[in-house]
């Protein structure tokens, strides 16, 4: 597939309508993005679900809130390529996330507060798709057998990341690192296929040496 063309679309879309991801691991703002699909408009990055309990007394009507396509995903139509590479029936939310340059970094956290993310029945799985990066962008997870995982999630590849477990990303290097992220649900089949892809490609796991 030629990334180009989804990279050229990119470019067309204004930087004001990359959003800062609302977080408390969101280092400095380095961590923004734009919605194909998902809760609200192009700027609402998550799940009103996953919103703080202020926030959802104070945007009581914004909970029933549907998942639906933005205007960017006619705008940034070259998605559909990757959308078609996924052999699973049901999308939810798709996502351009942008970690910038030089100081990028998600401080060590867990997602456990999308209580449907996972890969049980009826849940979401979270799969990346690398656009652009760079060598010095780490992602780091700690596993529940004692070790860490990192890697360096190179373009041309798809990830699944189990966000419920602690896990951190950095970009150091001198270009932003943009992943298009798509959220499929979670069945036999996805795990069948996770199962045959950790078969060809194992994991790279190492003694945890976290200090907290």
């Amino acid at each position: 597939m030629d990334k180009n063309q989804i990279l050229e679309q990119l470019k067309t879309v204004e930087d004001e309508l990359f959003s800062n991801h609302y977080s408390n691991y969101n280092k400095k703002n380095t961590w923004s993005g734009i919605v194909l699909r998902g809760y609200g408009d192009e700027t609402f990055i998550i799940k009103p679900s996953e919103m703080t309990n202020s926030w959802k007394k104070e945007n009581e009507e914004k909970l029933d809130w549907d998942c639906n396509d933005t205007p960017l995903r006619q705008k940034l139509s070259e998605v559909e390529r990757y959308v078609d590479l996924l052999p699973f029936d049901e999308i939810e939310r798709i996502r351009i996330l942008k970690l910038s340059k030089g100081e990028g970094e998600l401080e060590r956290h867990t997602d456990i507060q999308d209580r449907e993310a996972g890969i049980n029945d009826g849940q979401w799985a979270r799969l990346h798709f690398p656009l652009i990066t760079n060598d010095k962008v780490i992602f780091t997870q700690w596993n529940t057998d004692g070790s860490k995982t990192k890697a360096h999630m190179r373009v041309g590849e798809l990830w699944y990341l189990d966000m419920r477990k602690p896990h951190t990303a950095v970009n150091f290097g001198e270009e932003d690192r943009y992943h298009l992220i798509i959220d499929v649900k979670s069945d036999f089949h996805l795990r069948n296929w996770l199962e045959n892809s950790i078969e060809v490609h194992p994991p790279h796991k190492e003694t945890d040496d976290y200090e907290d």
